[in-house]
């Protein structure tokens, strides 16, 4: 993500690129493990230790973030007057766009759980 946000703001040389993907990797993998490493301990104490149980608990982390950064902490936070004529749209985009990034998350979660929980050989 971070190396097309780079492309599309006009970074062409590979090394930067380059950089710019080292960095966003690593801020990633930070932010995966500060949210999804408590949350995965729960669940595993809890016994629920099945890939349903870890695409849901992706899934439902990562739409709670995206749609809480994208409606201002969902509305606890004061919004610029300009954008009152635009709630429902903005809350509706919201919830849009982190469904799509709420199934990527699903994904990357039952990807990790199965490489977690794989059987010895």
């Amino acid at each position: 993500m971070v190396v097309a946000l780079l492309l599309m703001g006009g970074t062409r040389d590979p090394v930067l690129l380059l950089k710019g993907w080292l960095i966003g990797s690593l801020l990633s993998g930070i932010a995966i493990t500060a949210v999804g490493g408590p949350l995965w301990l729960v669940l595993h104490v809890a016994g629920l230790r099945r890939a349903r149980h870890a695409g849901l608990v992706g899934a439902v982390t990562a739409m709670a973030i995206f749609v809480g950064a994208q409606t201002y902490g969902f509305g606890l936070f004061e919004m610029p007057p300009m954008d009152n004529s635009a709630w429902l749209y903005r809350w509706l985009s919201a919830i849009a766009s982190s469904a799509v990034l709420a199934l990527a998350a699903a994904l990357i979660a039952v990807t990790m759980w199965r490489i977690a929980y794989r059987r010895e050989a």
